[in-house]
C-alpha cells in the first residue's frame, strides 16, 4: 500500500521534526563517550547541531597513521635509486654483484642484478624484474613495509640474456621466464623507513644460486652508483676494478644520501 501524502494530517511536519529531534538526542547520547585506544574521549555535540571534534573519532587516527606512512615513504618517490654497497655481495667466481632498484614514474619499479656468473668464466650475466608496486605495513612494526610487485600490462615482468648463462642456470631462468608475471614473486622486498633502506631476498632456488641471503640496498643516484669491470693486463691476468663517477677506492662503499 502506498502512502497518500495528500491525506496526511496537517500536524505531520511537526511530528516529523519531533521525531528527528528525538533521534538526534539518542545518537548524541550514544556517541557522548568514545574509546580511542585506552583513553576515553568526549565528543562535544548536542541536539542543536553544534560542531563535533572530528579529530576524536576512531577512524581519524587511521587517517593520521596513513599520512605518517606517506611521509615516511617519501624517499621512494619516482627517480629514487638504491644499490647494495660495493663488495657487499659476491658471485661464486669472486666478483662483486650489483643489485639496483629504481623507482620510475607511473608507480613502476625495476630491479636489476648484474655481474652474475656467465659463460667462459665471465661475470657478465644479468637479470631484470619490472612491475608496479604497493606498500603494506609489516604487522606490529612502525618503520617496516613490505613492497609487493604486480605485473604491468604489455611489459615483460622478467628478462635475462640466455646467451650469457651456462646450461644449468639457463634452464632455471627459462622456467622463471615461462611463468610470466608470477616471476615477480621470485624476490621479496622489505623497506626500512627509518634508515631509508630496502632489503631484497630471493625466494626461489634458481636465484639462490646467485645469492641466498637478504642484501641491503642503500639510497644512491646515477652519479654515485658503482660499476665493476674486469680488465686484462698485458700478461693476460684479469684485474678487477671498480669504476664510476665517484672515482673512489674499490674498498669504499657507495655513500648514501643523508
Amino acid at each position: 500500500m502506498e502512502f497518500d501524502h495528500d491525506s496526511a494530517p496537517e500536524c505531520w511536519p511537526e511530528v516529523a521534526e519531533a521525531f528527528q529531534q528525538s533521534l538526534l538526542k539518542v545518537c548524541t547520547s550514544t556517541l557522548q563517550s568514545i574509546t580511542v585506544g585506552e583513553d576515553v574521549q568526549k565528543i562535544d555535540a548536542d541536539a542543536n547541531g553544534s560542531d563535533a571534534d572530528w579529530s576524536l573519532w576512531p577512524w581519524s587516527n587511521d587517517a593520521g597513521q596513513l599520512e605518517d606512512e606517506e611521509q615516511q615513504n617519501e624517499f621512494l618517490k619516482p627517480g629514487s635509486m638504491f644499490q647494495n654497497p660495493y663488495m657487499s655481495l659476491w658471485s661464486r667466481r669472486g666478483t662483486p654483484v650489483s643489485v639496483t632498484l629504481s623507482f620510475l614514474d607511473d608507480n613502476r619499479l625495476r630491479l636489476r642484478c648484474e655481474n652474475l656468473d656467465s659463460v667462459m668464466g665471465g661475470s657478465s650475466g644479468w637479470i631484470e624484474f619490472m612491475g608496479s608496486f604497493e606498500l603494506q605495513r609489516v604487522p606490529g612494526s612502525t618503520d617496516r613495509d613490505r613492497l609487493l610487485m604486480a605485473p604491468i600490462p604489455g611489459v615483460e615482468s622478467f628478462k635475462y640474456d640466455p646467451a650469457l648463462f651456462k646450461c644449468k642456470a639457463n634452464f632455471g631462468l627459462s622456467c622463471l621466464k615461462r611463468i610470466g608475471s608470477a616471476a615477480l614473486g621470485a624476490v621479496r622486498f622489505e623497506v626500512d623507513t627509518s634508515q631509508q633502506q630496502v632489503f631484497v631476498e630471493p625466494t626461489v632456488s634458481v636465484l639462490r644460486w646467485f645469492w641466498d641471503a637478504p642484501v641491503k640496498l642503500e639510497r644512491t643516484s646515477s652519479k654515485q652508483m658503482w660499476i665493476h669491470e674486469v680488465q686484462h693486463t698485458a700478461n693476460g691476468h684479469a684485474q678487477q676494478q671498480r669504476q664510476g663517477a665517484m672515482q673512489a677506492s674499490c674498498m669504499r662503499p657507495v655513500a648514501a644520501f643523508a
